[in-house]
């Protein structure tokens, strides 16, 4: 029985990163900016599971966070549109 470990995991996945970058550049482009290594990833479709974010992305995501008063004190809801139901 083979166990990973969570090295093992991340170098699969590093490994899987570096062959798109290397076709990437084979075919003419060039990674010298985090905006190519971005385009570089997800070139070909992507990599099934790797979602690739900018520093930019994610302070747009930090801006639109909305909190809802007391939502802790809630334990059985769902949401509907803009409403909370429970």
């Amino acid at each position: 029985m083979t166990f990973l470990t969570h090295k093992d995991t991340a170098d699969r996945l590093a490994a899987t990163c570096k062959s798109y970058v290397r076709i990437f550049i084979n075919e003419g482009n060039d990674v010298t900016t985090v905006h190519r290594l971005k385009d570089a990833l997800l070139s070909h479709g992507g990599i099934d599971g790797l979602r690739v974010v900018s520093k930019e992305t994610i302070e747009d995501l930090v801006e639109d966070i909305r909190k809802i008063p007391t939502i802790s004190k809630l334990n059985n809801f769902a949401f509907h549109g803009d409403s909370i139901v429970c």
